[in-house]
């Protein structure tokens, strides 16, 4: 608890982004849920504000009540939005020509299998006596849905979109499971406005405790991303790969395949993938290769870990290259 202390005291806020994690178990969740908890009870004097995308969204409202979720089917569609009235004293919604351009044009992009319904949030007090219901969207089925919610109380300032506002401005390269994805001029000024205002919530926060030192020790800059887009139809445009343990030399064995194997294997790979791979042998590499292959028809295989060992595969390709051209 205290290393989430310690967050908060050197942040202005909190985004919580998309991503697919289980909301009750993973560490996703368990970190989420508790610089909520920090945020509203220790820290409340702070106006700390918190903003959910996606699955973020989704995780907020499970912060107030539990199993609100329901199977639905938004994938990949950019939908307009239609505005539950009134707006006019929303934090969020100041922009009459945002709301204008939300309201008209489909500038939100949806990639989704969850929802919270609109009758779960009406019959759920615990929802909708803290938060305000901004916008529904429809799915692909029909069912009414909640696409957009901010917090009653200003003092403890949450926001919540079930869209993607950040993929208008920075998801470009081809992939086919992304094809829907607005880019025009109003698609852009959508996002740039959803996330001028929530820098701007930050910036209300009470500075953070922090000397320059640390700030620029935990800049984004110090890391360098890599581009998994067109190359490897991966699921992000880029991602950034953090070393969070150093394991001494690769001492994952292949045994039988399974699932399971598989998303132990790429958790340790991605944290470290370079010093990990530079200390196999050529005959481990091409074992790993001809196993990684083996697993796309595997019975059940896990979407995500196919995304995964499709970036995985490339760096253990290159590897093989540079080893076979040195």
């Amino acid at each position: 608890e205290n290393y989430y202390r310690d967050i908060i005291n050197k942040t202005n806020g909190l985004l919580i982004p998309g991503g697919g994690q289980d909301l009750l178990t993973s560490g996703y969740a368990k970190a989420g849920r508790l610089l909520w908890q920090l945020s509203t009870t220790v820290f409340k004097d702070r106006k700390y504000p918190i903003w959910g995308t996606c699955l973020g969204f989704e995780l907020i409202t499970q912060f107030y009540a539990n199993n609100t979720l329901s199977d639905c089917d938004a994938i990949d569609v950019s939908n307009s939005l239609t505005f539950v009235e009134p707006i006019q004293d929303s934090r969020l919604l100041q922009d009459n020509s945002i709301v204008e351009v939300l309201k008209e044009q489909e500038v939100t992009y949806n990639y989704h299998k969850k929802c919270l319904t609109l009758e779960t949030f009406n019959k759920t007090p615990e929802l909708h006596n803290n938060l305000r219901l901004l916008s529904t969207n429809k799915d692909k089925n029909g069912i009414d849905y909640v696409s957009m919610f901010e917090s009653r109380d200003a003092n403890y300032p949450i926001y919540g979109v079930q869209w993607h506002p950040e993929k208008n401005l920075f998801e470009f390269a081809y992939n086919a499971k992304y094809q829907n994805i607005p880019h025009n001029s109003s698609a852009i000024k959508v996002s740039q406005y959803m996330s001028n205002f929530f820098v701007d919530e930050c910036r209300k926060s009470v500075h953070p405790i922090v000397n320059a030192k640390e700030e620029s020790d935990s800049l984004i800059y110090n890391y360098q991303p890599v581009y998994t887009g067109a190359k490897t139809n991966y699921t992000y445009e880029q991602i950034y790969l953090f070393n969070s343990h150093k394991p001494n030399h690769w001492s994952v064995s292949i045994g039988p395949l399974q699932t399971s194997f598989f998303e132990q294997f790429v958790t340790i790979v991605k944290t470290s993938i370079e010093e990990v791979l530079k200390s196999c042998s050529k005959n481990q590499l091409n074992n790993l290769l001809n196993r990684i292959v083996e697993y796309y028809s595997h019975p059940n295989p896990n979407i995500q870990v196919l995304a995964d060992l499709q970036f995985l595969s490339h760096i253990v390709s290159n590897h093989l290259n540079e080893r076979k051209n040195a």
